[in-house]
């Protein structure tokens, strides 16, 4: 189900959740970060 998270009734207010940048990593580009030994981190 997808749910905006601005209208989430326990979402920080608008102003606060534009000081987060989310930024899509592809699945092969985890895969060869993996495969080199890094670590996913959350």
């Amino acid at each position: 189900m997808r749910y905006d998270i601005r209208e989430h009734p326990q979402a920080p207010p608008v102003d606060e959740l534009r000081e987060f940048t989310l930024v899509p990593v592809s699945r092969e580009e985890i895969e060869t970060r993996l495969a080199d030994g890094e670590e996913l981190s959350g």
